[in-house]
């Protein structure tokens, strides 16, 4: 819904900079979640379970920006 086409080029260069950025800012949040919840485990002194590794690398993608990014990068892989 963005009226001024230019703003895109003025504030990221390009659309496919504005996508390099985004997927780049998304992927270092999904990590920091991630390495959040091992440290957690190992902490608590596991993993114990593979459920506990499955859980590490899918439940982050559920909270990240409410769905948004998976969405996102869903659209952008097909």
């Amino acid at each position: 819904g963005q009226k001024n086409h230019g703003a895109v080029g003025y504030y990221f260069g390009s659309k496919e900079a504005l996508i390099r950025l985004l997927v780049r800012d998304g992927a270092i949040a999904l990590d920091q979640l991630r390495n959040a919840e091992l440290n957690r485990l190992e902490r608590d002194g596991g993993p114990r379970t593979i459920r506990d590794i499955v859980d590490v690398l899918i439940v982050p993608l559920t909270t990240l920006g409410n769905d948004h990014y998976v969405r996102f990068i869903s659209m952008l892989s097909m």
